[in-house]
């Protein structure tokens, strides 16, 4: 039977190797600490380079597996080091024998991805680990998707997006700043409550840090996006009177009723009696007789968008 890098028989378990390559000469140790794989973790060897890769997009991925002098000196070589992406073994094809102790996996082009690559050492009937890398394989910061923001009843704005896929770690941004002269010069961004890792979303009203600031009929957002690979920053021209949702009416009541008609009363709620552009209403009524899904359409074009309470026969 072959021998395994420190002479354990096959029913050993794998990672045995090692505990027991701590056990070379005191001359072998000192070099061979320059071949550790993490620290307090001897193995057979290491990767170069060591712990995370991060590539953009486009770019080659290229690991080297070297193994340790202590290994080498025992008659092991790197025809005897194999690559794993996760659980699947590797194509000989993407691995070329540098030298004796130096194996090197190269592929031209990977996919986006965020996955674990490992370098085995095979003895022919066991496989020990050498050493791992964790890659990510991404892109430069790309514009948000699905950016958008409402105000409910003109008492706050919340603003939702979501991020692109991309396995490199990026972080974006949400600022505005206001119309006028020099607007721009202040940026306003979100509010330290809402501004919560992992939540792609802002939100301002008058108890945060950043209130909502209700009388500007526009905002200008600048979404910045960055990572190790660039920064983006994407400007949106907001209209905030468009998508101001008011809510219900409140105060619903009839103050007279016949046979035929019905005299009802509602209130605006506040503040949007106070709403700029005013408040559209829409009535709609249905008998005792009429199907479940049959409504009625009134008229109201002749009530006012500026009025706090509203009557309708």
């Amino acid at each position: 039977m072959e021998s395994s890098p420190c002479n354990i028989t096959s029913s050993r378990k794998t990672w045995l190797v090692m505990v027991c390559l701590m056990g070379l000469g005191a001359g072998n140790a000192e070099i061979d600490n320059k071949f550790r794989c993490g620290p307090g973790i001897t193995t057979p060897g290491v990767t170069i380079p060591s712990g995370d890769i991060i590539l953009e997009y486009g770019s080659p991925l290229e690991i080297f597996c070297v193994l340790s002098p202590g290994v080498v000196s025992q008659g092991f070589n790197s025809s005897q080091l194999v690559f794993y992406h996760t659980s699947n073994r590797i194509l000989p094809e993407f691995v070329t024998l540098v030298n004796e102790s130096t194996a090197r996996l190269y592929v031209e082009k990977p996919v986006p991805m965020e996955d674990m690559f490992y370098c085995k050492l095979t003895n022919g009937t066991e496989e020990f680990p050498v050493c791992l890398n964790s890659v990510a394989v991404g892109f430069s910061p790309q514009e948000v998707l699905n950016f958008s923001c409402v105000s409910h009843n003109w008492d706050n704005l919340n603003c939702t997006w979501t991020p692109p896929l991309n396995y490199v770690k990026t972080k974006y941004t949400l600022v505005y700043y206001l119309p006028g002269r020099n607007g721009w010069k202040l940026r306003y961004r979100c509010p330290n409550e809402t501004d919560v890792k992992g939540k792609n979303y802002c939100f301002w009203d008058q108890s945060t840090t950043i209130p909502y600031r209700q009388p500007y009929e526009y905002y200008y957002f600048l979404m910045t996006g960055e990572n190790r690979f660039g920064s983006i920053t994407t400007k949106t021209k907001f209209h905030h009177y468009a998508y101001v949702l008011p809510t219900k009416a409140a105060n619903l009541t009839y103050l007279d009723i016949t046979s035929s008609s019905v005299m009802i009363q509602w209130s605006v709620v506040f503040p949007m009696q106070n709403f700029p552009p005013g408040v559209l209403q829409k009535v709609e009524y249905q008998s005792q007789w009429d199907l479940r899904n049959q409504w009625h359409v009134v008229d109201v074009s002749s009530l006012s968008k500026k009025s706090a309470t509203h009557q309708l026969n």
